[in-house]
């Protein structure tokens, strides 16, 4: 088990393995990782360390024991395996990948995951970098990420990005390195789900100019809505010239006509009237009499 690197540290191992079931659950791997956008191709083989050590060399030092090595599954970002580097007194731990950066790439960003336990109280003993080397002589060409025991919290995942741009079309090798003191309070490190996106394509500009494209047609439907309105007021006013001359002439014999029967109706109203005044006693006598013949008993039955 690669527990034992924690030497003298059964009980700690143990409780360890608690927050290791907890912790990587909460966590997100790069959006990067294993992805095929559009113009952009991963470079890192095995990146997460799911294949073992397929696309790695490794280089523990001291050697380690036999069937262990620097890829394991005790505790991993995301999901099986990943990278333990360290953890015990005078390490010397290498883990490389060689690349080559391509040289039309727009963007070249490396994603990494990383993280550690210590049993160092006090001081800056123990320490992971992550560079880029020349591949035929190993020089250093740049040191992207450099911590150390008192970098982090324990076992708390850290995301760190780069910028490689400045170094495409070269070859390269990426290299984690992990060294110990001999005091004996060792520090491991752990990195996981390790990514670089180039990208090669630049959609950028691709709407700008559909967008110009759009644009024209816009004046063009503007000069059809003004030529339509140019008739439409034309008509309208003679139509409304021809309405009115059309109404003048009806209301002139309309008063004319409608004085006549008026004076007429008046002394036919009046003619009716006089014979009315004149009947009007008899038929009130023989309306009398009924309303007395249908209104009393009424009043007699309404006491009853």
């Amino acid at each position: 088990m690669r527990r034992r690197r924690f030497s003298g540290m059964a009980l700690v191992g143990g409780m360890a393995v608690i927050l290791l079931v907890v912790a990587p659950a909460a966590l997100t791997p790069p959006s990067a990782l294993g992805s095929d956008l559009a113009g952009c191709s991963e470079l890192i083989v095995n990146g997460g360390f799911e294949q073992g050590g397929a696309g790695w060399q490794q280089q523990p030092s001291p050697p380690l024991p036999a069937g262990v090595t620097l890829i394991d599954p005790f505790y991993p970002h995301t999901p099986n395996f990943g990278a333990y580097l360290a953890g015990r007194n005078g390490a010397n731990d290498r883990l490389s990948q060689q690349l080559i950066l391509p040289a039309n790439a727009n963007s070249m960003t490396l994603d990494l995951w990383w993280a550690l336990f210590t049993e160092e109280t006090a001081g800056a003993f123990d320490h992971l970098k992550v560079a880029l080397y020349e591949p035929s002589t190993s020089a250093l060409i740049a040191t992207l990420l450099a911590v150390d025991n008192s970098s982090a919290t324990d076992w708390a995942w850290n995301l760190a990005s780069f910028d490689l741009t400045p170094y495409a079309g070269r070859t390269v090798i990426l290299r984690f390195t992990a060294t110990n003191d001999t005091a004996g309070s060792p520090t491991t490190f752990f990195a996981d789900d390790v990514s670089i996106l180039a990208c090669t394509a630049s959609p950028t500009p691709t709407p700008t100019s559909t967008a110009s494209m759009t644009a024209s047609p816009s004046a063009t439907a503007t000069s059809t809505v003004t030529a339509t309105r140019t008739p439409t007021p034309t008509s309208t006013a003679v139509l409304g010239t021809t309405a009115t001359a059309t109404v003048t002439a009806t209301r002139t014999p309309t008063p004319t006509a409608t004085a006549v029967p008026d004076a007429t109706a008046t002394a036919t109203v009046t003619a009716t009237r006089m014979p009315t005044s004149t009947s009007t006693p008899t038929a009130t006598q023989t309306a009398r009499p009924g309303r007395r013949s249908v209104y009393l008993p009424l009043v007699i039955r309404g006491p009853g």
